[in-house]
């Protein structure tokens, strides 16, 4: 059994510019800047237990409980362009106070008949999540539309209940058939989830938030029923092959009701048939392959499919969608190995590709539009609307190859790696169909030592190249390039003295006006080894000598594009004090160290 407990008070300054993809030459662009402070309380209880009632049966218990307090207060303030026109502005005010529970428990038990490969096992797992709390909302908004402006002030607080439970039970047969095995499964499933969402505005009258906001209050149910016949076979060939073939029978029903502010059912039935094939060919003792075939679905989580607006940041507003589908993904992998013990060679490809059916994708409604919906949800014009919606067509393809080997004429050893990726996913803008397509190109170069005992370095760079055009126009296509190169190094003086230093710099260039960074990050360290055998140290290390740390990231999506920079840790001192545990044998003590493991420790990798 374990238990984990963390508390964590975090302040967190983030800045954000996201352009949002147009038909139009201009894009429309959401500035943001953020500030807020959250306190966290987890805990974390798991454990595993397994008694054996025989050589041939046995019981599997794995119970887990966690708990988590979260409150947290943030200020934020955006600004939505299209072009040199503003289309509003918001300065929010946000408080929140939420818990959260979750409990479960698998059952498993075993046995083993009396032909060998012949077994059954069954399996029961249940399950149940709470997450419930209250937030209050303040925000003054600027609306422009057209030659209107409206000042727009939410005063708002809103509770919130969530439950869901799930219940799962499976049975499994095998039986030994010449060189291979039968599989036979069925598993039977239950979803429940409940959300009780209120909001209440404030009233002058009474100077309290009495006022039931309908529009954005909602209660709402959800259950989803599986069951899922299959059968496979598997199949061995001593240890060079390897092989499974397996096919799913599902059956699946989800129900949805809404209670409140309208009463509103729907009944869905599904039936898919489900495969999944794996492949192991050790072709020698350095040659392998791999393949595999996946399939699975995925249902809309109960916040996609309530009909209520989420108004937390009210320039850009959410609703969730009742007509939602399930998704249909498949996904296929290929790795492949090789490797030359005399030349110290070693080779690495790996293919991926993901494609999904009904994809969860966004339709959103730009500031700039007049679409009826906004009236329809009574929902000022000027902000910006989004709403999950089923789309066919998204498709991601990945490709990874690395080499390596040894340079002797200096003690080195040398990796390659290339790769490349393209993520196409689609959406909706203003009611059209756009495709974002996102290619990535990258290269990385690494050499690293071999050379003694005392000193050890790696040197590395990486580049990646991206591209992303959409299909609607011009508006959003971009080219950006990052770039990190390090340098490390670590040398073993006399007198057990050890000396690190760790120099990165990193490029970014094609981002979003002001996120373009082009900076250094340097580390060092200086400690001396104490203690019998040497293996205690004590070191004194100072982190970002420069204070020049950042932290830049981008996320392509189906409609947007967002550079994101957050406040890090930066310049700081730190005294360290380190004790390896090598051996706990109550006899004598056996040094069984390899000389590439004690230098690795010397070196603090």
């Amino acid at each position: 059994t374990i238990y984990f407990f963390n508390n964590t008070d975090n302040t967190s300054i983030e800045n954000s510019a996201t352009e949002f993809f147009n038909e139009v030459s201009d894009s429309e662009f959401y500035v943001e800047d953020n500030t807020s402070n959250s306190d966290n309380f987890n805990h974390r209880i798991s454990g595993r237990m397994e008694y054996r009632f025989s050589d041939k049966t046995s019981l599997i218990m794995r119970p887990r409980l966690s708990f988590q307090d979260n409150t947290g207060v943030s200020n934020t303030t955006g600004e939505t362009l299209l072009g040199n026109q503003l289309l509003n502005n918001s300065t929010t005010d946000f408080f929140s106070d939420l818990s959260a529970a979750n409990i479960s428990n698998n059952l498993t038990l075993r046995q083993q008949l009396k032909k060998k490969g012949r077994t059954i096992s069954l399996g029961v797992s249940n399950a149940y999540n709470n997450n419930k709390g209250d937030s209050q909302l303040d925000s003054e908004n600027l609306l422009n539309f057209g030659m209107l402006s409206i000042i727009d002030t939410l005063n708002q607080v809103s509770d919130l209940d969530i439950e869901g439970w799930q219940h799962s039970a499976s049975l499994n047969y095998t039986e030994p058939i010449g060189s291979g095995m039968l599989m036979l499964s069925y598993e039977a499933s239950l979803q429940e989830e409940e959300s009780d969402k209120r909001t209440f505005d404030f009233e002058e009258e009474t100077q309290s938030h009495n006022a039931l906001n309908e529009s954005l209050s909602s209660v709402f149910t959800n259950d989803y029923w599986t069951h899922r016949l299959g059968t496979g076979f598997r199949i061995r060939k001593g240890r060079e092959f390897f092989a499974i073939a397996r096919a799913n029978a599902q059956w699946s029903y989800l129900n949805s009701d809404e209670v409140f502010p309208n009463q509103v059912r729907l009944n869905r039935n599904y039936f898919n048939i489900l495969p999944f094939g794996m492949i192991r060919y050790n072709i020698s003792k350095q040659e392998n392959l791999r393949l595999f075939y996946r399939s699975n679905t995925q249902i809309p989580s109960i916040q996609q499919l309530q009909n209520v607006i989420d108004n937390s940041n009210p320039l850009q507003l959410s609703i969730g969608n009742p007509d939602l589908d399930q998704s249909f993904n498949h996904s296929v992998f290929m790795r492949y190995s090789k490797s030359n013990l005399e030349k110290a060679n070693v080779f690495f490809l790996m293919l991926r590709g993901t494609f999904t059916q009904n994809y969860l994708g966004h339709s959103i409604f730009l500031a700039d539009s007049d679409h009826p919906i906004f009236a329809q949800l009574d929902v000022q014009r000027g902000t910006q609307l989004s709403q999950p919606i089923n789309v066919d067509g998204y498709r991601n393809y990945q490709v990874f190859s690395t080499f390596g080997f040894p340079l002797k004429a200096i003690k080195t050893n040398v990796n390659l790696d290339l790769s490349a990726n393209l993520v196409r996913t689609p959406g909706f803008i203003n009611e059209q169909l756009n495709t974002s397509e996102n290619r990535n190109l990258a290269m990385g170069l690494t050499f690293a030592s071999n050379i003694s005992h005392q000193v050890d370095f790696t040197i590395s760079s990486r580049s990646s190249f991206n591209r992303v055009t959409n299909s609607l126009g011009l508006a959003g296509n971009t080219n950006y390039l990052s770039q990190t190169t390090n340098v490390a190094l670590g040398v073993v003086l006399p007198k057990g003295i050890v000396f690190r230093t760790n120099l990165s710099h990193q490029i970014y260039d094609g981002l979003s006006a002001s996120f373009d960074q082009n900076y250094f990050l340097w580390n060092m360290s200086l400690g001396v080894k104490l203690l019998k055998e040497q293996r205690g140290e004590l070191a004194i290390s100072t982190f970002d000598l420069l204070n020049q740390n950042q932290s830049i990231s981008r996320t392509v999506t189906d409609v947007y594009i967002e550079d994101l920079r957050t406040n890090v840790l930066q310049q700081y001192f730190l005294l360290k004090f380190t004790y390896h545990f090598r051996n706990f044998n109550s006899g004598k003590e056996k040094n069984t160290e390899t000389p590439e493991e004690r230098r690795k420790r010397w070196m603090g990798m």
